[in-house]
């Protein structure tokens, strides 16, 4: 699922540290993108830890 996306996370918030005088669009589009990653991220980390607990 993260794969889909062209950049990682990590990318995206380099790209928002490095542009701080990118348009209100850009950064908005950027973040929105950042935050679905986190979320994905945090949920598959979720999902992993539960399929630990229950196999073992």
């Amino acid at each position: 699922m993260l794969s889909e996306f062209p950049t990682t996370s990590k990318q995206d918030q380099k790209t928002l540290d490095s542009n701080p005088e990118a348009s209100r669009t850009l950064e908005a589009a950027i973040k929105y993108r950042l935050h679905r990653k986190l979320l994905i991220e945090k949920v598959v980390q979720a999902l992993d830890i539960y399929q630990e607990r229950i196999l073992f």
